[in-house]
Parts: structure tokens; sequence; C-alpha cells
């Protein structure tokens, strides 16, 4: 009978701990938690996933999220289950992968507007931004002005065109580059009418019978172009310390150096 009681208590406290044991390993919540790779946490129900997002809703809402893959650290199921898809970097990493931009700057490639149209992979992008190099990089006193060739390997090593940059902002590109200050521009060319020149020349010849004289008129027509030049600077905290526009009052498709040596002169760390 002793034994009898013991061994029922010793199969009360097992029945205990494995139910306790259950409690610690399963997790059950009432909705899923994305993890972002930034840190930001996302609390609601996973709908749908694909090859490169997933669905989404908040908690409390109706409308329905797509968030890419590569913004997603790590979801947590509801059911417990964790499904790992980036690195999270945490504000102490992003501090830590910083690099030193001090008195450093880049330009990036130029946007170049032809007739009212961005005109995209044109080799004017990269044309214009040596011709800018050029005009500030003698005129930058202890700054050191990029190469373009450096700025441009930088971007294309990070897997960033020209249409990319606008989805990251003015510290995140200057952390790209390596850079305190980011010039950004923005050439605008476009046709304002054409101007037609009459020349007209003659000569005049003594003959046996006297004189005689003769002419001959040509008609030559000059497109006329114009130039807008705008720039801005930003430093690797976002803030915009330099804004101008400036038009060319050159009417040729090649003014714009001209107005961008003027703009130079205008720039906060100009010197002569």
């Amino acid at each position: 009978m002793k034994n009898s009681i013991i061994l029922s208590i010793l199969l009360l406290f097992i029945s205990f701990g494995l139910k306790a044991q259950d409690s610690v390993h399963v997790e059950h919540k009432d909705f899923d938690r994305i993890v972002m790779v930034n840190g930001e946490i996302k609390e609601g129900h996973v709908t749908g996933i694909t090859s490169e997002n997933i669905s989404f809703i908040h908690n409390g809402e109706s409308l329905e999220y797509q968030f890419g893959k590569k913004e997603i650290g790590k979801i947590e199921f509801s059911s417990g289950r964790i499904e790992q898809m980036n690195p999270i970097v945490s504000e102490d990493d992003k501090k830590e992968n910083m690099v030193d931009h001090s008195n450093k700057i880049a330009i990036l490639p130029v946007i170049y507007v032809k007739d009212g149209a961005q005109v995209h992979g044109d080799i004017m992008e990269e044309k214009a931004q040596a011709v800018f190099f050029q005009k500030l990089n003698d005129h930058a006193g202890y700054m050191v002005v990029q190469d373009p060739l450096q700025t441009n390997a930088k971007l294309k090593k990070s897997g960033l065109s020209l249409d990319e940059l606008t989805g990251l902002t003015m510290p995140e590109i200057a952390n790209v580059l390596g850079v305190e200050y980011v010039v950004k521009t923005v050439l605008s060319v476009e046709k304002n009418g054409a101007r037609t020149y009459n020349n007209t020349s003659g000569s005049l010849n003594q003959t046996n019978r006297g004189l005689s004289s003769y002419s001959s008129s040509s008609t030559s027509t000059t497109i006329q172009y114009k130039t807008v030049v705008d720039v801005s600077v930003y430093n690797d905290h976002g803030e915009n310390t330099f804004t101008q526009s400036k038009m060319s009052f050159l009417t040729s498709d090649d003014a714009y150096p001209l107005t961008m040596g003027f703009l130079t002169k205008k720039m906060p760390f100009y010197t002569k």
C-alpha cells in the first residue's frame, strides 16, 4: 500500500514536469511578428509568401501590405516557428559601419534632361559630371573632390544606378561614397527655336567690253538651345547646404561648362 502511494506521487510529479516542459518549448501567439532588417517590428498576420515578397496585414487593420524579403530580418509565426531571412542591423552596427567622411566631396553623375524628358544612360550623365569635377577640383581649398571614376565605381560596386539613388537618403549615399558632401546636378537642355542667316557676296571684273559683275547668296540656319543647370549640395547629415539654378546666356548646345563654372564660384567651399 505504501509503495502504491509513493508510485502515484512520482507519476504525478512526472506528469507536471512534462506539461511544464511543453510550455517552455512551444509558444502560441495570436499574431505573427515581422522583424525588419533595420530592427523595426511589425505585428499582425502573414497572408502570403512569394519568391520576393511577404503579404502582411497589421493588427486591427484590413489593408494588405507587401514587404520585400530583402527588407525582412526574420518572421516569428504565431505557431512559434521562426524563419530567418537576413541579418538584422542594429543602430550600434550602423554607427560602426559608417566611414570617415571629413573634408571630402563627391559629384554624382548628372541628371540629364533633354527637351523636357530625362534621358537615362546617356553619355552626358558622366561627361557633364567630369566637367563639373574639373571646374571644382582646382578651387576646393583643403577639401578633396573625389574623382568621378572613383565615385561611379563605388556606386556600381554597391549595385546602385542613378535611378536607384532616389531610394536612398543623402546620409546613406554619402556613406556609400565615403564623403562629407554630395553634389547633385540637373542639366536641362531644350531647343529654343532657330535662327536663319543670309550671306551675299559679289565681284566686279574688267572686260574688253566694259565692266561685268556677278553675285551669289547662301542661307544657313542655326538651332538655338536653352540650357539650365541646377545644383544642390547635401552634407552627410542630410542637410541641404547650397541650392542654386543658373540659365546660360549662350544658345549653343554645349553651353553648360560655362554655366557650371559660374555656379562653382557660388558654392560654399569654393576658393580662388
